[in-house]
């Protein structure tokens, strides 16, 4: 799990993170509440209480994915969709 703010600031750091989310969500890599992107959970350390966060899949750790190019230039690795 990912808090939001984490998402935001350190994992998509340099990123639009909307666009990295909607990108997570098109191939599958998050699980999410229905009709959301955002998973609701209760984490011990936080006393309990639902918090939401993203809830990014094992899978995105697989190395073959059909769907990257490898460096493209300036552009880096492209993801086609």
């Amino acid at each position: 799990y990912v808090l939001p703010e984490q998402f935001k600031n350190e994992i998509c750091k340099g990123y639009d993170s909307k666009k990295v989310i909607k990108t997570l969500q098109a191939f599958n890599l998050l699980d999410h509440d229905v009709s959301k992107l955002q998973k609701t959970v209760r984490l011990g350390a936080r006393g309990g209480n639902p918090i939401k966060v993203y809830a990014i899949k094992e899978d995105i750790l697989l190395s073959e994915w059909p769907f990257f190019r490898g460096n493209t230039g300036n552009a880096g690795n492209t993801v086609v969709l």
